[in-house]
């Protein structure tokens, strides 16, 4: 199974969908054909958040895709090379993460600086210190 994001020429807001064989087809297109609706498959967080169950539903949808894509219209499903595909997965959040020696010292530096009255981690810090 291939989850994708993409969008349409006529339409910025992005779609997340699946891979059925070589078309992109929209999660929502999908729901909307076999009259079932899931909010694990809304978007990739959501996705994500409810795994394993959005897995079996993405994994139902797509087996009913496989089986009736010629049904989908032509604005319901869309050629690989026709649509702009996205990231597939939405980054909610950015780590860095270094192990330079001056890294390391202003890491520690601000995490001190920001953490030392949080109960769950000075006691943590007391005894890096």
């Amino acid at each position: 199974m291939k989850l994708i994001r993409f969008t349409i020429a006529d339409s910025p807001a992005p779609c997340f969908g699946v891979v059925v064989r070589d078309q992109a087809v929209s999660f929502a297109v999908l729901q909307s054909k076999v009259g079932k609706s899931s909010p694990y498959l809304a978007d990739s967080r959501s996705y994500l958040a409810n795994l394993p169950d959005s897995q079996r539903a993405a994994k139902e949808l797509l087996a009913w895709g496989e089986q009736h894509l010629e049904e989908l219209g032509t604005g319901q499903r869309f050629p690989l090379h026709a649509v702009r595909l996205l990231e597939p997965v939405e980054v909610a959040a950015l780590f860095d993460f270094g192990l330079t020696p001056r890294h390391l010292k202003n890491s520690g530096e601000t995490i001190g600086k920001y953490e030392k009255d949080n109960p769950q981690t000075a006691p943590l810090l007391a005894g890096v210190r």
